[in-house]
């Protein structure tokens, strides 16, 4: 599996599970766009390790 394959399904696997919090369980403590946000900032710096 390509490094791309599987940040792609990480990505998608992560932000299924957040959504899923952010709208259910922890809906009016959480955002879902700042969930996605946080993911995004910190995907490229895995690229450095």
């Amino acid at each position: 599996m390509s490094k791309l394959t599987a940040l792609s399904i990480s990505i998608a696997v992560l932000g299924g599970i957040w959504a899923f919090l952010a709208l259910g369980p922890l809906a009016g403590f959480v955002l879902v766009w700042a969930g996605f946000i946080a993911w995004a900032c910190f995907f490229p710096v895995l690229r450095y390790y």
